[in-house]
């Protein structure tokens, strides 16, 4: 399996990718490992509508697995469990639509 994700390094960096980079990123992929389970993480700092889209270009470039990210970016308000739950529910959220 090869994955397209785990972007918080590039995020610390102040490096974002746009839909573009990552579906480029996904085709050059697909045709280097054509059959190789390809799984690709969707960018938490597109705006919703396009993870949407990039989710359904991803899956028509033969994505085997999409997935979505939490956010490190997120700052619970709250300690312990409390906090997680808000960490998580951005990602809760906006899974189903992606």
């Amino acid at each position: 399996q090869i994955e397209i994700g785990n972007y918080d390094s590039f995020y610390d960096a102040g490096i974002e990718f746009s839909s573009e980079q990552i579906l480029n990123l996904t085709k050059e992929t697909r045709k280097i490992l054509p059959d190789i389970t390809l799984s690709v993480t969707v960018p938490h700092t597109l705006s919703l509508p396009d993870q949407m889209r990039l989710a359904e270009l991803l899956e028509e470039e033969g994505a085997d697995i999409i997935q979505t990210e939490g956010g490190k970016c997120s700052s619970p308000t709250k300690p312990g469990v409390l906090g997680l739950i808000e960490k998580v529910a951005q990602k809760m959220l906006n899974t189903p639509s992606v």
